[in-house]
């Protein structure tokens, strides 16, 4: 079963807290789902999380940093490509 939303959220949650004890203001946003429907339902994925807003890969972000997370090999994300 891919748990990948599952096993994510408690990183994600664990590293934007860590940054507001510093005083960083964080945002979590998550990149558009680019497997169809069918794909996600063979791989048995777990479904996306709807309370993590998705952005716009095309729309700036106004930031001083940006940190990506869990990156398949370590790469940027297909949909910042």
């Amino acid at each position: 079963m891919a748990k990948i939303y599952i096993i994510l959220r408690p990183f994600t949650r664990g590293v934007a807290k860590g940054l507001e004890l510093q005083g960083a203001e964080v945002k979590i946003l998550r990149v558009p789902e680019t497997l169809p429907a069918e794909v996600l339902a063979k791989m048995e994925a777990s479904p996306a999380p709807f309370d993590i807003a998705v952005t716009n890969v095309s729309v700036p972000v106004e930031t001083d940093d940006i940190l990506f997370g869990s990156t398949r090999f370590g790469g940027v994300p297909q949909q910042f490509k």
